[in-house]
Formats: structure tokens, sequence, C-alpha cells
């Protein structure tokens, strides 16, 4: 696990101070750090402030193990965030090979979309030779990544935080499958292009499209993603509900080593839910109870690890801040979570209410499903990205949401006697594993109401009035505070 970010100075030169964000990196546990400045490599230890200023075209990159440093060659370096599969192999220097060849050739995007289609798993990359820089987002839960172009400056980065420390103050998100290319020989100029999109037609006329093939695609999924990595532990992010506890039975048939974490206040729906749920699957649950103070101390560090702060965000990172917290104190590096099923398999309520309107239901499911990364993955890597976690969400993978772009509707939402069930092809696949009854048929709260933390929110807020102006604080305004109060954090 790690990150980059990179400052290309289009003309001239320019002093950039980082002193600011390298502090927080040394804050959140990131131990190892690289600079290459104008093509020299220098390698150190984070320690306080250190880093001082940058005057020309640099690229950071900062992690946690020597496994993910750059991968370099006639002065040209290849920097990876996330696991990039490519031709069958986990092996970057293929990927290297072909990424330079490309860059060589007059029909550069058109080479590169052929090479950047045969790449899988959850990534972004940055290919530069000082002069020139490639950034690429990958699939739908590619890692995130933003980029600015303003003040004589190309900026790209795997948070926001290292743009508004610069004092850029709207960085743009790249979304999945997309290029940056910026060309320092050409006045700096910037292209942005898609090299894939989604396929919303059926992936393969003779697919059965049941809980089978959804069982099958996720425990291959599942397989591929440890295969990449050197797992040991994994923490799972678990309430007790039907997406989290399939994969904590998928994941515990495999045999590997399987904790549960769940957040809440206590007594709430999801530690009680969570405490059935692991004792009839026999699996370790380790909990972590909540509380307002606690919430309220830790308030600005979640809102620092999330970035998009909005009263949405704020109630349903808080409990994931403190399980990837709680993941990071056992010594658990590999952080799992169910995101992405309600989206994929038609797990809200909102789309029960439009049942009889099959057209504007398929559309809204499409636009979900799409949009997850902006809605769910880029929060999520944030925030354990913050505690020096990695994420990985098994349901939010690109062969999965074409299949379930592809599923029948009564697959996903069907009646049964008086009442609407949802999620029906799940409810199938956790039968067929063996789940049980209890979980199966469970109804579950979203997580901010299952655990307790729109409560919390709420009940902070009620409390809180404008110094200045004596006005009662709504969720809107803290948030804009909370935001205020980052930005001066990382400029001072």
């Amino acid at each position: 696990m790690g990150g980059f970010f990179g400052v290309f100075i289009k003309e001239g030169r320019r002093e950039i101070k980082v002193s600011t964000f390298l502090k927080h990196l040394v804050s959140r546990g990131y131990k190892y750090f690289l600079s290459f400045e104008e093509g020299l490599q220098k390698g150190r230890e984070i320690k306080g402030k250190d880093g001082g200023s940058l005057t020309c075209s640099t690229v950071f990159f900062y992690g946690n193990s020597e496994e993910t440093l750059p991968i370099n060659r006639d002065g040209c370096f290849l920097f990876c965030n996330g696991f990039p599969f490519y031709r069958g192999r986990k092996d970057l220097e293929y990927l290297f090979e072909d990424l330079v060849s490309c860059l060589q050739r007059r029909d550069m995007f058109k080479k590169l979309r052929n090479v950047l289609n045969r790449l899988t798993g959850e990534f972004s990359l940055l290919l530069t030779d000082f002069k020139k820089a490639l950034v690429v987002r990958g699939t739908l839960a590619g890692k995130p990544l933003f980029y600015s172009t303003g003040a004589n400056l190309f900026l790209v980065s795997s948070e926001r935080k290292f743009i508004w420390s610069i004092g850029e103050e709207n960085p743009s998100q790249l979304p999945p499958k997309e290029i940056l290319f910026f060309n320092g020989e050409n006045g700096g100029n910037v292209v942005r292009c898609k090299f894939s999109s989604f396929k919303l037609s059926p992936v393969s006329s003779s697919l059965i499209y049941n809980s089978d093939l959804v069982f099958q695609k996720l425990k291959t999924n599942i397989l591929n993603y440890l295969n990449l990595i050197n797992y040991g532990k994994v923490a799972l992010s678990f309430s007790g509900g039907l997406d989290s506890s399939i994969l904590a039975k998928i994941f515990s048939d495999l045999e590997i080593d399987l904790t549960l974490v769940t957040v809440g206040l206590r007594n709430s729906l999801d530690i009680e839910n969570s405490e059935k749920a692991a004792e009839l699957l026999g699996l370790n649950l380790v909990k972590k109870e909540i509380t307002p103070e606690l919430v309220e101390k830790k308030m600005f560090e979640i809102g620092l690890a999330m970035e998009d702060v909005n009263p949405l965000n704020l109630t349903i990172g808080t409990p994931l801040f403190f399980s990837a917290e709680t993941a990071k104190e056992k010594g658990i590096y590999n952080y799992i979570t169910g995101n992405g099923a309600d989206e994929l398999f038609g797990g809200y309520k909102k789309y029960e209410k439009i049942l009889d309107k099959e057209n504007e239901l398929k559309e809204m499911l499409t636009m979900d499903v799409k949009n997850l990364w902006r809605t769910n993955v880029d929060r999520d890597n944030l925030i354990c990205s913050f505690h020096s976690r990695d994420l990985y969400a098994p349901y939010v993978n690109e062969e999965l949401a074409e299949i379930s772009l592809n599923l029948p509707l009564n697959q996903k939402i069907a009646i049964v006697g008086n009442k609407k069930l949802r999620k029906v092809i799940l409810r199938k696949l956790a039968e067929k594993i063996s789940l049980p009854k209890e979980i199966v048929n469970k109804e579950k709260k979203a997580i901010q109401y299952g655990s307790g933390s729109s409560k919390i929110i709420h009940k902070l807020i009620k409390n809180m009035v404008n110094e200045e102006t004596k006005a009662k604080i709504t969720a809107t305004t803290l948030c804009e505070i909370i935001k205020e109060k980052i930005k001066e954090e990382l400029k001072s």
C-alpha cells in the first residue's frame, strides 16, 4: 500500500512547500518515502517535517515497504498504487515495457488503449520521465486519483490533501478507465480521455444469470486478490448482515486468518447482529464501541481522512474510520468491506419505491453502479489509507458489475407474498454456501443507522452553536467548518 504525488512545472520554476503534507504521512504511519528530482533518485525515511520545498518537476512516492517501490529504467519511472494484474501476470515489468513503448509511437493513444484494456485489478499509476507524464486510473474499484492544471502547474495525487497543501482549492477527480497525459515538451498541454467503458449489453449470450454465476465470479475475484497480496491476516468490516456474512463465509472456507470487526454504539443493531452472526459462523469478532465524546474528539481526523466532507459521508464514513483504525491497532493490514452489493444487487429501499417503473428503476440501478467510485470507493479508500490499511471491496468488480447490469430485475427485487424482497440473488447465493437462515433472511439497516453513527452526529449537532452568530449549527455548516479547518491545517 502506498501512494504518489507529482508536481510538473509547465514553464520556468516555482517553489512549492511540501513539509505539511509529509508531516501528515508520518502521523498516519507511512514510514518509507522516495523523491525523484530531475531523474535523481533519493530515498529516505519520513521524519517529522522533512521534505522542505520543491523547485522542479518532482514525483514523491510513499508507502510501507520496498516491495511497492517504482520500476525504473533509462530515466523513466512507473509508480503504482494498488494491485494491477497485466496479461495474466502480477509482474509489473511487462506493463512497464509496454507503456514505455506506447509513449514512443505516433498512435500513442490507440496503443495505450490496447495495453490498458489488458489490465485488471484495483490500481492507479503514473509513468514519467519528468518531462512527460502518463496518469491512469484503473477499473471501477481503482485507487483514487486527483489532479489540478492551474497556476502554471500540473499536479497529480493519490489524495486531495497534497493538492490542497499547495494552495490549489478544487482538484478534479479522475474517473475510472481514464487517462491524463501531460506533455512538458509541448507547453505543458494536458490531454484527458477514456481508454474503455462499461459493457451494457450481455457479456455473453451463453451465460445464465443466476446465483451460481455470481458466486463463481465473486470467489474468483477473491482468489485473484489473494494471489496478488502477501495477505497474512485479513480484517472484514462486519455488520452481521447478508453482504458481509457472504464474504465472511467465503474467506473462512478458504481458510484465511479472518477477523470480523464491527463498530457501533453500545447495544446498537450492528453490534447485536454481529455478535449473533459471528457466533453462528464460528468466527472471531472484535467490537469497537463508539460514543458521542469519541466521535467529537476524532471529528477533524475523520474529515481529514475522507476529504469529501458532506453530511452523508460523515455518517457513513465515521464507523468505517473506527473500523479501519481497529484493524490497524490489531496489526491487520488487509481490510475488506462488503460495499457495492446494494448498488449491484438492488439492496436499497429507494429501489422498492419505483419497482413498478421498470425503465426508471433500470436507469437508477445502472447509474448507481457507474457512480460507485464517486459515492463509495474513493471515500473508503482514502479512509483506509489514512490508517495505512489496504482496502479491498470484492463486490466492486468490473465483471460482477457487468453481470449485475444484465440481471433480470426479479433477480434483484421480487414480490414475495405481500413483501418486497431485495437482493434476491444474493440470498440464493447465501443458501447455496450454507449460511444460517437467520442471516439469509435478515433485513439490514444502512450502516449509519445500524451503527448509530447518524444518531451520534445529530446529537452532536444539536448541542452546537456558532460562536459568532449564536445560530444553531446544521449538518451542512458543520461539514463546511471541518473542510475549512482541514485546508487551514494543510496550508500552515
